[in-house]
């Protein structure tokens, strides 16, 4: 959730392992698939073969073959793993890191950061405007 209450991103996965500390759900999950949420709409779908979320510190990490899709923005990112932590607002795409649309292609990179509706990208984590 963000600081107004909204879901950031919601996940679903064939296998979850967790536990519950302080309230707060944290685990392992398995073949993973999810959207990230813009100003309460979807802002881009994922799927990945394995990850880790937790809520107490807001992060989700995707591992094994990582993919977003933007369907507004027409764009693909590929990476081996990506990193979510929420106090950011930004992914980290790591390994073998790719960007594809109808208009340009990119990669690959080792490390990318990028916004979760993928509309900015850049090699530092700083978005400016």
């Amino acid at each position: 959730m963000d600081e107004n209450g909204e879901a950031v991103w919601r996940l679903a996965a064939d296998e979850f392992q967790g536990s519950m500390p302080n309230g707060e759900l944290e685990g392992e999950i398995h073949d993973v698939r999810g959207e990230m949420f813009k100003d309460g709409e979807t802002a881009s779908r994922f799927s990945a073969p394995t990850g880790f979320f937790n809520q107490v510190e807001h992060t989700l990490s995707l591992k094994g073959g990582v993919r977003f899709d933007s369907e507004e923005m027409g764009i693909v990112l590929t990476a081996t793993e990506i990193e979510y932590v929420e106090a950011t607002g930004l992914i980290q795409a790591i390994g073998d890191v790719r960007i594809d649309s109808l208009e340009f292609g990119y990669g690959p990179a080792d490390v990318l950061f990028m916004t979760p509706d993928l509309t900015w990208f850049g090699t530092e984590a700083k978005v400016t405007s």
